[in-house]
């Protein structure tokens, strides 16, 4: 027997999908980043069911968990951004090592 919660969300699933992909996707750098937030939102909407009342449409809901979800996301990155920036120019040169020039060099 499936727990109604996952049959419900699972429905959500099938149906909003297809218009959340192309979303999700815009809103991220690369398709798999988009698919990633996609995949958090699902579970954010598994957790949060509840708050969604029996009978009512849930795309807008799903839409708005997708717009948070993004933008927290960004905010991270942001801030991730930010500390890296700061301690690279805090401190002593010569007990940090060198950072690569590009983007490339920390590939190799």
């Amino acid at each position: 027997m499936t727990d109604p919660v996952v049959a419900r969300v699972s429905a959500w699933i099938s149906e909003f999908t297809p218009q959340l992909l192309p979303v999700a996707r815009a809103l991220s750098v690369s398709p798999d980043e988009g698919e990633d937030l996609l995949q958090e939102v699902w579970v954010v909407a598994l957790r949060q069911e509840h708050r969604v009342p029996d009978g009512a449409d849930a795309g807008a809901w799903l839409y708005r968990i997708l717009f948070n979800v993004a933008r927290s996301r960004g905010r991270t990155v942001a801030r991730r951004r930010g500390l890296l920036t700061r301690w690279w120019r805090s401190g002593d040169a010569a007990s940090r090592p060198k950072r690569p020039s590009t983007l490339e060099a920390e590939q190799v």
